[in-house]
């Protein structure tokens, strides 16, 4: 030998070992999934949401909730929308999203959601004579 230990190691530790290695090793995969997993941030309404998203699966009508406002950055990869679903007659269910990249990849999101009696979504046109377009909502 030439100056260099030979750590002998028992089963147990051995056994140890492997198990903390596969614990990194299962980290390391879950962070580079969550960084190969994209999230598209600017969808605004259903047939967006089918553009850009292939494997989406729907039930029922996607477009109750209607989008009020959304911002968002892929770069700092943050997004915060207000969505209402209109009752006629007794107001508006808003909700309230904020999703914020972590520094593994993953997302967090928080939501709220609140009755506002007496409210409905008023949509917003363009004053173009030439074509109308949507360009948002308020609620009133």
């Amino acid at each position: 030998m030439t100056g260099t230990a030979v750590q002998k190691m028992t089963h147990e530790e051995l056994v140890q070992e492997n198990q903390y290695l596969q614990h990194q090793l299962d980290e390391h995969e879950k962070y580079i999934l969550a960084l190969s997993c994209k999230k598209t941030l600017n969808n605004t309404d259903s047939n967006g949401t089918e553009k850009n998203v292939p494997d989406v699966e729907k039930w029922g009508d996607p477009d109750t909730w209607k989008l009020i406002c959304k911002a968002s950055s892929k770069k700092e990869g943050w997004m915060k929308s207000t969505k209402a679903m209109e009752i006629p007659d007794k107001g508006c269910i808003v909700q309230v999203t904020t999703q914020q990249r972590n520094p593994d990849g993953s997302w967090s999101i928080a939501e709220a959601i609140t009755f506002v009696p007496h409210s409905a979504i008023n949509d917003v046109w363009t004053e173009d004579n030439h074509h109308e377009e949507l360009i948002g909502r308020k609620i009133y």
